[in-house]
């Protein structure tokens, strides 16, 4: 997804924790990856013009967060 590249690209703590999961084979936790979806959901641009979720939800904890937001 080209929101959790950005994350790593940013060099935050979310990017590292994201790096690390992808480095060893592990899926992004479902808590981490709900709040980067719902920090993109909350900017300006998504909310006045859309935004296509493309690989998200992966579960039914994600599907009941995207619905909850």
């Amino acid at each position: 997804s080209s929101l959790l590249k950005n994350k790593i690209n940013e060099g935050t703590d979310e990017g590292k924790e994201i790096w690390r999961c992808l480095k060893e084979g592990e899926p992004v936790a479902d808590e981490l990856f709900n709040s980067i979806i719902k920090q993109r959901l909350d900017q300006l641009d998504v909310k006045m013009y859309g935004f296509v979720l493309d690989g998200y939800p992966l579960n039914e904890e994600q599907m009941k967060f995207l619905l909850d937001t």
